[in-house]
């Protein structure tokens, strides 16, 4: 309902030029970008003081974004100041889902319409995801967050990006193995019973496509069955495992073939 009546008033805004007006308050209302504003400021007070993880005020805010930003010549600063808010959120709480969603539809949304992170945006993204998963190794968001901006990459794949991605890919591994763990240690906990963790290694390790690589990614699966994420051993045993043997097979198919 709060929609609709927006809908209206924007479409009367932009209609009401009548002459002789020419105050602050009267070139506001004529303005959609105000009206469309205020509201996004309304919905932040709603998300920052009362629920920061209503479905109805995210769908809203997404809809007033994409709103404004289309009609918008510098869309670029609304991204930014989304972008901020976001980063509050998640320092009130870095787990989030909600607000982790929202830095995706907001780093994706670009002239009007979604669109693929380009490599540099992706290479801010990766090292985003991978800042705030140090902060709590064990919060799900950033690690999904993370393979789902590298499991993009991987679609967009050609000649010019296919080096990019895997350095890429290289750089969130070596990150995750080496600094992510060293968190753990210094907290006195177990690195290898973090199943967040393990699991986005072990898409990491999928994703560089090689025979020790997924022989690494199978250990780890095993792991997780047998010691670590038992309640979800099924998983791991007949889902994961039987992913990461298919591929294993293929690579090296390839190999004996090329060879």
């Amino acid at each position: 309902h709060r929609r609709t009546l927006l809908e209206q008033q924007v479409v009367n805004s932009t209609t009401s030029g009548e002459e002789g007006k020419e105050d602050d308050d009267t070139m506001n209302n004529m303005d959609p970008a105000y009206w469309l504003e205020t509201d996004l400021e309304y919905v932040s007070k709603i998300l920052q003081q009362h629920d920061g993880k209503n479905y109805h005020a995210w769908s809203h805010r997404q809809w007033l974004l994409g709103h404004l930003m289309s009609m918008s010549t510098k869309d670029e600063d609304v991204r930014t100041k989304e972008l901020k808010f976001l980063e509050k959120l998640l320092t009130q709480d870095v787990r989030n889902n909600s607000a982790w969603n929202q830095r995706w539809f907001i780093t994706h949304f670009n002239h009007n319409k979604r669109q693929p992170l380009d490599s540099a945006t992706a290479r801010i993204e990766v090292e985003y995801a991978l800042g705030q998963a140090k902060l709590d190794p064990y919060n799900e968001s950033p690690w999904r967050y993370l393979i789902g901006v590298l499991k993009e990459q991987q679609k967009k794949k050609g000649d010019d990006t296919t080096s990019s991605f895997y350095e890429l890919v290289q750089y969130a591994y070596t990150e995750s193995i080496t600094t992510t763990k060293q968190v753990l240690v210094s907290a006195e906990r177990d690195p290898e019973g973090c199943a967040n963790l393990n699991s986005a290694l072990m898409d990491l390790l999928e994703f560089q496509q090689t025979p020790q690589s997924l022989e690494e990614a199978l250990r780890l699966c095993q792991e997780m069955a047998t010691k670590h994420d038992t309640i979800r051993a099924k998983y791991w045993t007949h889902v994961r495992t039987k992913e990461l043997e298919t591929k294993l097979k293929e690579i090296m198919t390839m190999t004996t073939m090329d060879g």
